[in-house]
């Protein structure tokens, strides 16, 4: 009896941008074997409204969760703002769950730009396997697969204001908190430096801290060209966003929140 052919999904986050070409990249996966190739910002856009209703009922400094990076220099170092990391998934976690929802019979494979990621991937019983960005162009390079330009489209899950979310501050830009959160009690802090700078001396009039563990945000994860300058990478991200705005994209492509219905987002 011949074996059914197994059904695999990529996970790109917004940050494969200032790596790849867009839209090739998913024509890339395609030809590598994935039948759906979707991008976590979807799942960011349930996180932000986690974010909100947060944000909106909170009376303490809020620290975002979704840098697995920070809450491990958290954990490790900062033991006493264990407390203060918001309970709420990353886009990744967030975007596995809606997977598992919608896609229940494929296998979901996380394309990651650091470690942290990997590292939180694999920790997670939703998520089936991790290849980060250099890995992917060694397997791109073996299998001698190269970009060839097509109206190649995201399968679903397809949003466009939280395409920023790789840059420092992407959460708190494009979680609409005006009115709940004042523009001088939200920080955003790019780099574990500086992280640890602020935890050691807080400021008391900080209500909500977006933070990520790498300088210049997820786009300054190890995995990412080192040859590249991080104003390259923004650029490329940046770009992305600017095609995004000019696409046409069908209902059935975009998210839904009908599709997250019943899902619990919190940690």
């Amino acid at each position: 009896m011949k074996r059914k052919k197994e059904k695999k999904l990529a996970m790109l986050a917004p940050s494969f941008a200032s790596e790849f070409d867009y839209p090739e990249i998913i024509g890339m996966l395609k030809n590598l074997g994935f039948d759906k190739v979707v991008e976590l910002t979807f799942g960011a856009k349930m996180v932000n409204r986690e974010y909100h209703k947060l944000l909106e009922n909170s009376k303490e400094l809020v620290i975002t969760s979704v840098c697995p990076g920070i809450v491990s220099l958290i954990e490790g170092k900062f033991s006493k703002y264990k407390k203060n990391l918001a309970k709420i998934d990353s886009p990744m976690i967030a975007t596995a769950k809606i997977c598992k929802k919608v896609f229940p019979k494929h296998r979901l494979i996380f394309i990651s730009p650091c470690n942290f990621k990997k590292i939180e991937a694999k920790k997670s019983k939703l998520i089936d396997g991790v290849i980060d960005y250099q890995e992917l162009k060694q397997i791109f390079d073996k299998k001698r697969i190269k970009p060839k330009k097509g109206m190649w489209k995201f399968d679903r899950f397809y949003n466009d204001y939280t395409k920023v979310y790789p840059l420092p501050g992407g959460l708190s830009r494009t979680a609409n908190l005006n009115g709940i959160v004042g523009f001088n009690e939200c920080m955003i802090i790019d780099g574990a430096k500086e992280v640890e700078n602020f935890l050691n001396k807080p400021d008391k009039s900080i209500k909500f801290l977006d933070v990520t563990f790498c300088k210049g945000g997820c786009i300054g994860g190890p995995f990412l060209s080192k040859t590249k300058s991080l104003g390259e990478k923004q650029r490329g991200v940046l770009k992305y966003i600017n095609l995004a705005k000019k696409e046409r994209i069908s209902r059935g492509s975009k998210g839904e929140i009908k599709e997250a219905n019943g899902i619990d987002f919190r940690k």
